[in-house]
């Protein structure tokens, strides 16, 4: 992998104007409720100044693709498959495809075990949660990139060919916590504990390691 470089192709630009759209639907639409919503889960967590910028950027991006106002209500993101389906039906099947998958992203936790590309910006990661590897491409707006051994927490969204991009700056966890992390997450996911929950007891382990 150290010969990897990213540039972006047609698919992904293509991917990357729907994402605009996507957000545009849901400021326009559910602004208010996220706003809300997110300073309310804030609030419960134990934050430091530095993070709260990432930690809401991560909580907009939560209520558009995995929060639910009850297990049967679509998220914003399937509110906005079904209102611009007749306009994503056209779409070639590659882009379709990847749209589908879109509705079953989640918030996780991982494990770096590859950071050896020129380019810096594509890295190997171990879905803690799920339990599966992927190639995932961090952008150049995260101002940190991560070593390996170390876990980082956030939205990476597929853009094809098992590859994941993520969506906003994402957090940082030092790679000594992260065994005691791993641990902590195994058993709160099995009771389907929701992501701003997890991510509030991952920033309790690690003040309670320091």
């Amino acid at each position: 992998m150290s010969r990897v470089l990213y540039f972006p192709n047609a698919l992904h630009e293509e991917l990357f104007d729907i994402l605009d759209d996507v957000v545009d639907f849901a400021i326009h639409r559910y602004s208010s409720v996220i706003l809300t919503e997110a300073e309310k889960q804030m609030e419960r967590m134990d934050i430091c100044r530095e993070l709260e910028r990432t930690v809401f950027r991560q909580l907009f991006y939560w209520y558009i693709f995995c929060s639910q106002n009850g297990d049967s209500q679509p998220t914003i993101y399937q509110q906005y498959f079904q209102y611009k389906r007749a306009e994503l039906e056209k779409k070639r099947e590659k882009v379709k495809e990847i749209l589908i998958g879109w509705e079953r992203v989640k918030h996780s936790f991982y494990l770096v075990s590859k950071a050896d590309s020129r380019s810096g910006k594509v890295f190997v990661t171990y879905d803690v949660l799920k339990k599966d590897v992927h190639v995932s491409i961090i952008p150049i707006h995260n101002h940190h990139f991560p070593k390996e051994g170390e876990m980082i927490a956030g939205l990476f969204l597929p853009i094809g060919e098992n590859t994941n991009i993520a969506l906003q700056e994402l957090i940082y966890f030092p790679e000594y916590i992260a065994a005691s992390l791993i641990t902590q997450l195994d058993t709160l996911h099995t009771k389907s504990i929701p992501y701003p929950k997890l991510l509030k007891n991952a920033f309790q382990t690690v003040k309670q390691m320091r």
